[in-house]
């Protein structure tokens, strides 16, 4: 964690505060970003959502409408030992170490109660909502407790717990994301010594339909991460390879969204999905399906977003199409 300042000044208890943060859909790059490759990624209009306040005692009150709830003390939260993913025994053991890290911080004399709920549907992998769910918490803390934390800075804050939940590698893009929103290319940086997330916004001039089809398989980020990586263990050549070519479909990319040049894109993304799904194995037979009757329903293109083998597509519409595209995908056995 990184140094802030506490303001003199702590909330009344009976002071609400609102804070949320969005998800994510990756147009290109997901997995090869992990590894210092360029990604895109645009934050969506689905957010977490999280009511707050302080609380006259040292109690901690966190409840999740997709997870459950938690309460503890401030002492008994400074206990506990979440070293590694492994200590992550349910997902409110994220938000445990999340909150007692804070604490660690601020050592706060007053608990506070978070209620948390999400657009975002729970079995939705490919739309970072555990990072939504990070971010959107954080906001609420640093509020309740006067950090003089810019969203900006989140990322250094959050990717350890990102790390963590993904199995020992991440490219932090999703944080950076749900925190300041837009569409953004992104590139890790791990030179240094340091782990910088480099950004450069896309959004202005560029406005895309997307429509995003969900195959209701839970898909673990923790487990796909890992996956690509043990696999770029056993064949480097072969998983470099595939990783440059993400990486030129994700300049190409960049270049065609910036001209306007939609089909193109398309085309792009139908060839970062086939990479996605041969190469590197991380699609899943319902994610081809929805693929192709998205793109057989008139999408420019379509592909998995996210750490795949379930979870979520996307697929580039416009409005002529979008309304087949949504009614294919459905018969198709989407969500």
């Amino acid at each position: 964690f990184f140094g802030f300042v506490l303001s003199a000044t702590m909330p009344q208890t009976h002071d609400m505060i609102y804070a949320s943060a969005p998800g994510n859909l990756f147009l290109f790059g997901e997995h090869a970003v992990v590894h210092g490759h360029p990604a895109i990624i645009a934050a969506t209009s689905m957010r977490t959502y999280v009511d707050a306040h302080a609380r006259p005692d040292d109690r901690i009150f966190v409840e999740s409408r997709d997870f459950g709830e938690f309460n503890h003390s401030i002492s008994e939260l400074l206990e506990m030992n979440f070293e590694t993913a492994a200590d992550y025994k349910c997902p409110l053991d994220m938000l445990r170490d999340l909150v007692k890290t804070v604490l660690q911080l601020v050592n706060p004399s007053v608990g506070c109660e978070l209620m948390i709920k999400s657009d975002i549907p729970r079995h939705s992998g490919g739309m970072s909502s555990s990072t939504a769910v990070m971010c959107a918490v954080l906001e609420a803390l640093r509020t309740i407790y006067c950090m003089d934390v810019p969203k900006e800075e989140f990322f250094e804050y959050l990717y350890p717990f990102q790390v963590k939940i993904h199995g020992g590698k991440a490219s932090g893009a999703e944080i950076l994301s749900s925190s300041v929103g837009g569409f953004n290319e992104v590139r890790l940086d791990r030179s240094g010594g340091n782990v910088k997330l480099e950004k450069r916004s896309l959004a202005e001039g560029i406005a895309l339909q997307l429509v995003v089809g969900n195959t209701g398989i839970e898909a673990a980020t923790k487990q796909t991460v890992p996956y690509v990586t043990q696999g770029l263990n056993n064949a480097p050549e072969d998983y470099e390879e595939a990783f440059i070519q993400i990486d030129n479909l994700t300049v190409a990319g960049m270049a065609a969204l910036q001209a306007g040049n939609f089909a193109e894109v398309g085309r792009l993304m139908n060839a970062n999905h086939e990479i996605l799904a041969r190469d590197l194995g991380v699609s899943h037979p319902k994610l081809n399906r929805l693929v192709d009757a998205a793109r057989k329903a008139g999408a420019y293109g379509a592909k998995l977003s996210g750490g795949g083998k379930g979870g979520v597509m996307i697929a580039l519409v416009n409005g002529r199409t979008r309304a087949n595209v949504v009614a294919a995908i459905r018969a198709a056995g989407g969500e």
